[in-house]
């Protein structure tokens, strides 16, 4: 027969670490608890132009007089292909850029496929299949027609930060701006973008083939009344990718490439490298496919001359992406990032500041990066952007 009595003798010889705050009793049971508001989600279609169409610039798309919301998507039918195929996950690709309007203003823009990419790489394996065959037309380059689903970049998007399958979310967003109606525009990529190898076939026109659909919340009538006008209150921290290079640019194997910026705004939480490999020949641009990259060798940050931290060798590299969160699946490897933020990969997914590099200081930054091999690159600066409501009813965006 066991006897424990010398082991439960010893807890209260056990010193100070074990004298830390008692986080839950594993004795009794957890105590019932409940979400704030009850509500129920359904989902509404609304028209787009039938001018949207593959290559289109700046086309407007103004939102509905609803009452509040949880997401918006666009929704696109492709074509069969007559020849080749789809890139695997085509719904990167569809649209280049979103831009959100009030009163004819710019508040920020977004494009898609870098936010959807890094969400993407925060996924486990079996969650981005299941993602790409729901919104983003499948993983595999086939030439099927599909439906895919492009999430719009309303300041709640989940789809902003790297959270996988957060349950709790980050709100809804208040349809309601009093006489300001927030404006969407979508730059279309080519439909060159979509395919593997553009010379055997493109995909052929989206006129008409397009909707926007609306998750709508639905709640008591009180609750609805709160939530749909929060004019002068509504504020949410999310991340702008500021590219610091200027588009994809060449770079040989064993080349440092040099960028020198006058300081980038705001708060930066990490640098990111994507990379794609050319060491067997160059990639046109249309052709970039965004699952597999190439880790550098050498990823540094220098201030006024001054060498503020530096990866100089393929094990540090992949040290700070161990340290800092980031380990990839089976669809999307890993990017050179360059942490500022404690533990980066959660840095903007909790609502809590772990840290940045704020560059206001110094009167220029010098960024270096060198691969192994032959790449073609953009660098990024990921800032912390703060999304607002204005009394006025106009959104607003502003670097923190």
């Amino acid at each position: 027969m066991e006897n424990p009595t010398q082991l439960i003798r010893s807890w209260v010889l056990q010193g100070a670490h074990a004298g830390g705050n008692a986080r839950y009793n594993k004795l009794v049971p957890q105590d019932w608890e409940r979400i704030q508001t009850n509500f129920v989600q359904t989902w509404r279609e609304d028209n787009v132009s039938s001018s949207l169409d593959w290559g289109v610039h700046n086309l407007t798309y103004y939102m509905p007089d609803l009452s509040v919301i949880n997401g918006l998507f666009l929704e696109i039918n492709l074509p069969v292909l007559g020849g080749g195929t789809y890139k695997p996950f085509p719904g990167l690709y569809a649209i280049a850029s979103m831009r959100f309007l009030t009163e004819g203003k710019e508040a920020y823009v977004v494009e898609p496929a870098l936010f959807l990419r890094d969400y993407l790489e925060s996924l486990e394996t079996d969650e981005v299949k299941q993602f790409a065959d729901i919104f983003l037309g499948g993983t595999t380059a086939t030439a099927h027609a599909r439906k895919i689903m492009v999430p719009i970049f309303l300041p709640n998007s989940p789809y902003f930060h790297r959270d996988g399958r957060e349950s709790k979310g980050h709100g809804v967003w208040p349809c309601y701006t009093g006489t300001t109606r927030l404006e969407i525009q979508f730059t279309m990529a080519e439909a060159a973008t979509m395919v593997r190898d553009s010379s055997q076939a493109v995909p052929a026109s989206i006129k008409d083939e397009c909707k926007v659909m609306i998750h709508v919340v639905n709640l008591e009538e009180n609750d609805r009344q709160i939530y749909r006008d929060q004019r002068g209150r509504y504020s949410v921290y999310n991340r702008r990718f500021q590219e610091l290079t200027d588009g994809w640019t060449r770079v040989d194997a064993a080349t440092t490439l040099k960028l020198t910026e006058e300081r980038p705004l705001g708060t930066i939480t990490e640098l990111v490298c994507l990379a794609i490999d050319e060491s067997t020949g160059e990639i046109d641009d249309a052709e970039v496919e965004l699952e597999a990259h190439v880790l550098p060798d050498l990823f540094e940050i220098r201030a006024d001359s001054e060498l503020i931290k530096s990866l100089d060798t393929d094990q540090k590299n992949r040290i700070e992406l161990w340290t800092n969160g980031y380990d990839g699946n089976t669809y999307f490897s890993m990017v050179g990032r360059l942490c500022f933020a404690v533990h980066a990969a959660e840095s903007d997914s909790q609502n809590i500041y772990t840290g940045g590099y704020n560059m206001k200081l110094a009167s220029n930054v010098d960024i270096r990066v060198k691969f192994p091999k032959a790449v073609k690159c953009k660098v990024f600066a990921v800032q912390i952007e703060r999304h607002g409501i204005t009394k006025n009813g106009n959104l607003t965006a502003s670097l923190d």
